[in-house]
């Protein structure tokens, strides 16, 4: 657990005006979205995701993920 997520003075250290959501909760969402979006709801069809973190996320905040498919 780091603090950075859960302390508002460790947020603050950081330059943060408060805790951020923890990247792999944002990693989670898209995979969730790209299952619900690309995969017909269905894990199993999906073999890989890569994603690309550019900025920092508040618990709240709406995120808006772009996806695209790719040959194979």
């Amino acid at each position: 657990m780091n603090p950075l997520h859960i302390e508002p003075s460790m947020a603050a250290q950081g330059g943060f005006s408060r805790p951020i959501l923890h990247g792999l909760c944002t990693y989670g969402l898209g995979a969730k979205a790209v299952v619900e979006t690309c995969c017909d709801k269905d894990p199993h069809r999906i073999s890989k995701v890569q994603a690309r973190f550019t900025a920092h996320v508040f618990p709240g905040e709406k995120i808006l993920f772009k996806m695209w498919k790719q040959e194979n």
